[in-house]
Parts: structure tokens; sequence; C-alpha cells
């Protein structure tokens, strides 16, 4: 990624829009994949892998909580 850094950039994005684009419906190894990725040598990948599971992983946490907040009555 360091040689390429258009490349590094195209890539990140892309990693971002597919973390997007599966957000609503990310299956368990999807998301352990991109949690394995945080362990990679090369930081920019690890810091691109923790970009796309913030994009799939807020949405559900925005989910759970908005389901187990009391009504107010």
């Amino acid at each position: 990624m360091r040689t390429q850094p258009k490349l590094s950039k195209e890539s990140a994005s892309a990693l971002i829009d597919l973390g997007q684009a599966i957000s609503h419906n990310a299956t368990s190894e999807e998301t352990t994949l991109l949690l394995d990725s945080t362990l990679v040598q090369e930081a920019y990948a690890r810091n691109v892998s923790l970009q796309a599971l913030q994009v799939i992983l807020l949405p559900a946490q925005f989910h759970h909580q908005s389901n187990s907040m009391p009504s107010a009555v």
C-alpha cells in the first residue's frame, strides 16, 4: 500500500463502501474477517479495516440500543 498511494486510497474507499453495503446484513464470518484484518502488519490496512467495521457495527449498536430502551408511557 505504501508504494501505490492512489491504489491504496481506492481500495480503502472500496472496503468502506463494502462495509456500508453489508452493514444491515453482515454475517459473522464477514465481521470476523474484517476483525482479523485489524491484526495485519500494515497500519494503513488495519485502520481501513477498523473504519469498515465501524460502518458495520455502529448501526447495529444503535439498533440494539433503541430496541432495549424502555418506551415512554
